[in-house]
Parts: structure tokens; sequence; C-alpha cells
């Protein structure tokens, strides 16, 4: 089995690498469901196509700043410690986006700055997550457990919008942005049954 998956399995027998790899999954597929749902929600309050690129811009324009920052300060702080705070902060805002949704208080502007808020701290959770995956597998393991994660996000690419499409219709885009957050919470949690560096 481990021959035929290059190593996979066996990368997924070290737990502390699965609920890793299981956390992260939740939180892209959450993070592609949450995109969606914004864009979505611009769409409906300004029939924009500019104010939609300026809602994408401003969820991805921080990572090309913030990863960079964000390497330096995992260096000096730890990657679990920033982990942590940076996916708290994506939780948070996460939260705030549906408690905005369902009160329908989200307005354009809101949606710019909370794109800004968890675009930032999403960028922040990059350089950590990548590199505390070698204190996770021994070497040998290291290469199937990053190429592990790398299809993990381009299946959470599809899955994300997938799954808007499937609750949407059931159930109101804010409920979806609260679902969302709450996949988020689920990364949060696990990620304080990591042992410490």
């Amino acid at each position: 089995m481990n021959f035929l998956f290059g190593g996979i399995g066996r990368t997924l027998s070290h737990s502390g690498y699965f609920l890793l790899w299981w956390g992260n999954g939740t939180n892209t597929t959450g993070r592609w469901l949450f995109k969606v749902s914004l864009g979505w929600l611009t769409w409906q309050l300004t029939e924009s196509p500019a104010w939609l690129g300026i809602v994408a811009f401003a969820d991805t324009f921080p990572m090309v700043i913030m990863t960079i920052i964000a390497g330096a300060w995992a260096d000096r702080f730890g990657n679990l410690n920033l982990l942590r705070l940076s996916q708290m902060l994506v939780t948070v805002g996460g939260f705030i986006a549906a408690i905005l949704a369902l009160t329908g208080i989200l307005d354009i502007f809101y949606i710019v700055l909370l794109s800004v808020f968890v675009g930032t701290a999403e960028a922040m959770t990059i350089p950590p997550r990548m590199s505390y995956i070698h204190h996770l597998v021994p070497k040998k393991d290291l290469a199937a457990a990053i190429a592990l994660n790398s299809t993990t996000y381009n299946i959470s690419r599809f899955l994300g919008p997938a799954l808007f499409g499937l609750l949407f219709q059931t159930v109101s885009v804010p409920v979806i942005i609260a679902i969302a957050a709450s996949m988020f919470f689920i990364f949060y949690l696990t990620l304080f049954f990591q042992a410490p560096e």
C-alpha cells in the first residue's frame, strides 16, 4: 500500500501530521467556501464586476507582503505559536463576517475590510504551516507530506465552490458564511492537540 501511494499512507500514520492535514484540509475548503460566499454577496449588493475584482484583490494581495513577514515571525516566535495566532484571527474574521451577514449589516465596505483582514491572517499561516511539517514527519516521509498538502489544497479549491453550490440550494449565504467560519474554528482547535516544537 505504501509503495503504491508513494509513502502517503505511511505519512498519514503520523498522528500529528494527520491532524494537521485533516484540519488544514477542512480550513482550506472553508476558505474557498468563504471566498465564494463573499463574492456572491458582493454581486448581490453591487452587480459590479469592478467590486468583485476589488474584493478578490483585497483577499489575495496581503499574501504578497505577509508571507515574507510571517516567515520572519515564525523563526522568531515559533511556527506553532504563530500558526495558532494567525488561525485565531482567521476564525475571528470569519465569525464577524457571519454575524454581520446574519444581521443584515454586511455591506460592500465591510466585505472589503474583512477580505483584507482574513486574507492577511490567512497569509500569516502559510510559512509556519509549511515549516511545521518538518516537525511532524521524519525526513523520509517529508516529500510525501508536502505532496499531500499540495494535492489537498488543489482538491479544496474544487470542494469549496462545489460545497457552496450544494448548500446554496437549502440555506442562505449568511448561514454558509457561518459554516465556513466554523470550518476555520475546527482547524484552530486541532492546533492545540499538536506537540510543541
